[in-house]
């Protein structure tokens, strides 16, 4: 691909293929984050970008009927495929970086865009549970841990945030029974 090519000039498959490169320099920039923010942002901003190049992509029925617009190029169901794989990883990852940064509201923001195209995917409804759980919506961080649970049994992660969960009521069953536990001998 030509460096210096406006986005607007590209091909269908050079704008998938350029969304794919910034999701994997995305990547790359959070393999070696940490916790630094700094780092993360640019992580994010990678993302973001690449579902920039990926979004609108299947509008080829609104070119047609724009003036002086040329044929439009029609997607694969390949090209369908991998376009939503990309943006799913995208938003999954900015999720992952929210969590680092304790963004919980936007955990959830963007967890909701990956579970609209994949509601069955663990990894998003894991984080998107432990924001709920940070936020105390504790009846939301339940279902998703739980459905989580049932499509990665296995996974360490999120035993630990349904045993967060389990503390957190316990915790709270224990406030009310000393609130309610002398309210009787005062009648």
């Amino acid at each position: 691909m030509a460096a210096t090519k406006q986005p607007f000039n590209l091909s269908l498959s050079e704008k998938i293929e350029r969304g794919r490169e910034l999701k994997e320099e995305g990547n790359a920039q959070f393999k070696t984050a940490g916790s630094d923010a700094a780092k993360l942002q640019k992580a994010m901003r990678l993302y973001h970008e690449s579902i920039n190049y990926l979004s609108g992509l299947d509008s080829s029925q609104f070119t047609a009927m724009m003036p002086g617009a040329g044929k439009a190029e029609k997607l694969t169901d390949a090209q369908k495929k991998e376009i939503d794989e990309t943006v799913v990883a995208c938003y999954n990852n900015m999720a992952a970086c929210q969590v680092k940064m304790q963004r919980w509201d936007r955990v959830v923001a963007n967890t909701n865009q990956v579970l609209k195209k994949s509601p069955h995917n663990a990894k998003a409804l894991y984080r998107r549970g432990m924001a709920y759980l940070q936020l105390n919506e504790l009846s939301k961080a339940e279902a998703d841990l739980n459905q989580a649970n049932d499509l990665a049994p296995g996974d360490a992660g999120i035993k630990l945030e349904l045993a967060k969960l389990k503390k957190r009521y316990d915790a709270y069953d224990q406030k009310q029974k000393k609130e309610w536990a002398g309210l009787f001998d005062r009648m």
